[in-house]
């Protein structure tokens, strides 16, 4: 399904020139990538508020961000999970989901998987649309700021009970636009992860740059000693080899290599998609 959903995306990209109803100063000759720099390392001044803005995004992430996921799916760490209930805080389009139906379907496993997101950019209902025409299991979203959601989570979720909660590059989204993250990890175990079953496993998957307050694993270590405070867990962590700084991002387990774990379309290189891996990921289980 991930190709197709990359295909879809792609043909519904439409940019050779500025685009005239586009709200962001950029090249005439057109480029999206420009513009996510910016959104990614600037000031504030672009964001995601153009349709070929998010389908360039989606074409050059998709790969890396549901790859770093079904890394860690194929582990033997769900083996033991007849269903797949996974609550992604922060999903953006629903790449960790490719990653996870990757996992199943290529190590043909008998489970089901059950993917309910929360995410703040209603703009991306387009995406979640088109997975949810095709998946045959639940996918929903539900378009909500994380804190908020965290205020009542169960009422939020009705029935939906999960036995994974994904948050993956939400962290770094919150420290670059200064969200109070101590906020959000204490709301997240005191009204959400103690309140759920034995077994409830927590993945965290972010960018692997350092452990200053300024970086998502400064914050793995709270999230971990907080956990710890209320339950008894077993935790597991990883790292990819990067290709600049390998000795600088180690961080537990290495992963056995980096590549991303689908072919990516040759005409996709003018999105200059991602091909390898670099994230540092921990898994926490609450064993009681």
């Amino acid at each position: 399904m991930i190709l197709d959903f990359a295909q879809y995306c792609d043909e519904g990209y439409n940019r050779e020139k500025k685009c005239d109803t586009c709200p962001n100063v950029c090249p005439e000759t057109g480029n999206c990538e420009r513009c996510l720099e910016k959104i990614h390392f600037g000031n504030g001044e672009r964001t995601y508020n153009c349709d070929n803005i998010y389908k360039f995004y989606t074409c050059k992430y998709l790969f890396k961000y549901a790859s770093e996921i079904e890394y860690i799916f194929n582990k033997s760490h769900f083996n033991d999970l007849q269903n797949l209930n996974v609550l992604s805080i922060g999903c953006g389009p629903g790449t960790d989901f490719f990653g996870i139906l990757n996992s199943i379907t290529k190590n043909n496993r008998q489970t089901v998987l059950n993917y309910f997101g929360i995410e703040l950019n209603s703009n991306w209902t387009e995406y979640h649309n088109w997975i949810s025409e095709r998946h045959n299991a639940i996918f929903e979203v539900l378009y909500a700021d994380a804190l908020e959601f965290l205020n009542n989570p169960l009422d939020s979720l009705g029935d939906f009970r999960p036995n994974i909660i994904i948050i993956s590059y939400l962290l770094s989204d919150m420290i670059k636009g200064g969200s109070n993250v101590n906020n959000f990890i204490t709301q997240l175990i005191n009204k959400l992860i103690i309140l759920l079953p034995k077994d409830l496993i927590l993945i965290l998957n972010d960018y692997n740059r350092g452990v200053t307050q300024y970086d998502p694993r400064f914050y793995y270590r709270i999230i971990e000693d907080e956990f710890r405070d209320k339950c008894k867990i077993k935790s597991a962590r990883y790292h990819y080899v990067h290709n600049v700084k390998a000795n600088y991002y180690r961080y537990g387990f290495q992963h056995e290599n980096n590549d991303v774990l689908t072919a990516i379309p040759s005409d996709f290189s003018p999105y200059n998609p991602w091909t390898f891996c670099s994230s540092a990921q921990i898994i926490i289980r609450k064993m009681n």
